[in-house]
């Protein structure tokens, strides 16, 4: 592949990822010793958030991701309980907050149901913390991995053009 005459455009940054991916882009941009000294919440335009669990525990439903990765990533329970992407929101100082760029979520139809909670508490709060709507796109007829494995195949992919449409929006406002 060739990438000569290609310039990146590192003042219009999105961020995109799925479901580990999704947290990791939740927490890099809800730490604020990570966002210290740089300026790349004035730069990124825009967080494409796809089926990301937000939080590990939420009363009467079962977490799909097991204890061990969570240990591993987030530390002991008491690390976890205020560094998951859910409470990293609620501790981010207001001035962060209104800073954040807009946020799409994106969820398969068929999603475990921690990552649909999670996903509607992570709305709920982004919403009252930013003072924006948050647009959700659900990959109709999708589980939690068919929904990306079926880009560029021309069947199932219309959630995709969606979040393409989204994008570009976010580009312009």
């Amino acid at each position: 592949v060739s990438t000569s005459g290609v310039t990146l455009d590192t003042d219009n940054l999105i961020a995109m990822g799925h479901s580990a991916g999704a947290i990791n882009i939740a927490t890099l941009y809800t730490l604020p010793e990570l966002l210290a000294g740089t300026d790349i919440l004035k730069r990124t335009k825009a967080l494409v958030l796809g089926a990301g669990t937000f939080a590990f525990k939420v009363e009467g439903v079962m977490s799909a991701m097991p204890t061990t990765i969570i240990d591993q990533y987030y530390g002991p329970v008491e690390q976890q309980e205020k560094n998951n992407p859910l409470e990293l929101l609620t501790a981010l100082p207001d001035e962060l907050a209104k800073t954040l760029p807009p946020v799409l979520v994106v969820e398969a139809e068929k999603e475990s149901g921690i990552i649909v909670q999670t996903g509607v508490l992570y709305r709920q709060l982004l919403e009252r913390r930013t003072g924006r709507k948050v647009t959700r796109i659900v990959a109709d007829g999708h589980n939690h991995i068919s929904m990306n494995w079926v880009l560029c195949t021309g069947d199932g992919e219309e959630w995709g053009h969606e979040v393409a449409g989204w994008i570009k929006g976010a580009l312009i406002a």
